[in-house]
């Protein structure tokens, strides 16, 4: 069975460089939120943590988590996220350059955003189930 495309990425992928810079805005924008929203969370399970014993074992893991994916990989998407945006300014003041490289990173970057997206959905949910208790 083919698997279908998004319809919005190979849209973006042939759009301008204007609509690409939009959308890393867009993503700078969403990495800031859930680095402000994983913190809220890290202070959420070490408040758990410290009210709730018989949970420290799991709490431990998750706030280990969260530090991880603060500090490691939204840190690196950011990054990337800037280096691709520098990308972008140059072609787009040089108009004679080639723009394919510039749309393969912003593909790749596509593709890491909704990874990243589940997997802040995921930590959501995990978070949700040992702090509810």
């Amino acid at each position: 069975m083919k698997l279908l495309r998004n319809p919005g990425n190979e849209y973006l992928l042939d759009a301008s460089i204007e609509s690409l810079h939009a959308e890393c805005v867009v993503w700078l924008s969403q990495l800031n939120f859930w680095n402000d929203e994983l913190m809220f969370f890290n202070n959420l399970v070490a408040y758990k943590k410290n009210s709730e014993p018989s949970l420290v074992d799991d709490l431990v893991n998750i706030e280990d988590e969260l530090v991880r994916f603060r500090t490691g990989v939204l840190t690196k998407t950011r990054a990337a996220v800037c280096a691709h945006e520098k990308l972008l300014d140059t072609l787009y003041h040089a108009s004679s350059a080639d723009e394919s490289s510039g749309r393969h990173i912003h593909r790749i970057l596509i593709n890491e955003m909704v990874s990243l997206n589940n997997e802040v959905r995921r930590l959501r949910k995990t978070i949700f189930d040992q702090v509810g208790n």
